[in-house]
């Protein structure tokens, strides 16, 4: 049984945060550790994750919080979430790690797969999964989705051809090669940390199933450097 870190990055939309929260106590895999990264939020991330966990769920559960204003993200450059993500991979101990962006659902059984591919699989040290699309508003468990235009066939180059939420990669790989996510935050997050793993392990293996439901609402791709959203609507 692979322990999964899960990274949780919020930042101001606590309602959907709560539906990420969700998804994660609907996964049928259970051996995972959260990484609750809140990069600055109005309303702290920890008080709404701690309303919807159980007592057992929070044990699994560690805290990173930025207490950066929007101008510190400003004059720094970005956002330094990057720093707390390489935090929580050195601290935590796990074998494996994904994203989950707040605006993200986990399919329920992502994780079980990750856990008998990576098993299956001992010389795969990254590897990337399809993702689904569902539209804000809409119930995502109970309608059919589209899916997205980042599902590819085969092995990929990650730098330009991947999405955040689609990749799972060892942790212990990316500790020995010293990849580690940029200080302060690239607005090619994706290339920066994916493309050292191609360099030094080869193309992204496809894994054949289905990761996360992606979102599809106002403000997804906003600037968080210089804007605020709740739940899709400036502030």
């Amino acid at each position: 049984m692979l322990k999964i870190l899960v990274l949780l990055l919020a930042y101001n939309r606590p309602v959907m945060l709560l539906d990420s929260l969700e998804s994660i106590q609907r996964s049928t895999y259970k051996d995972w550790r959260l990484a609750v990264v809140d990069d600055g939020s109005t309303l702290p991330a920890e008080g709404i994750v701690r309303s919807k966990f159980s007592k057992q769920e929070l044990e699994e559960t560690t805290f990173y919080r930025i207490n950066d204003t929007k101008a510190d993200k400003i004059a720094r450059g970005g956002s330094i979430i990057g720093e707390k993500m390489n935090q929580a991979m050195e601290e935590l101990g796990c074998d494996l790690a994904i994203f989950l962006c707040d605006d993200d659902l986990l399919i329920p059984d992502y994780l079980e797969n990750l856990n008998k591919y990576f098993t299956d699989n001992p010389e795969v040290m990254y590897a990337y999964s399809h993702v689904r699309t569902f539209k804000d508003g809409e119930d995502p468990w109970t309608k059919e989705k589209e899916y997205s235009w980042l599902n590819h066939a085969g092995p990929i180059d990650p730098f330009c051809r991947a999405d955040a939420s689609q990749v799972c990669w060892r942790v212990p790989a990316a500790l020995e090669k010293g990849i580690k996510f940029p200080v302060p935050k690239t607005a090619n997050l994706d290339a920066d940390f994916y493309g050292p793993f191609c360099e030094a392990y080869g193309l992204c293996q496809p894994t054949g199933f289905d990761s996360q439901l992606k979102r599809v609402h106002t403000g997804q791709l906003g600037n968080h450097s210089s804007y605020d959203w709740v739940d899709g609507v400036k502030v």
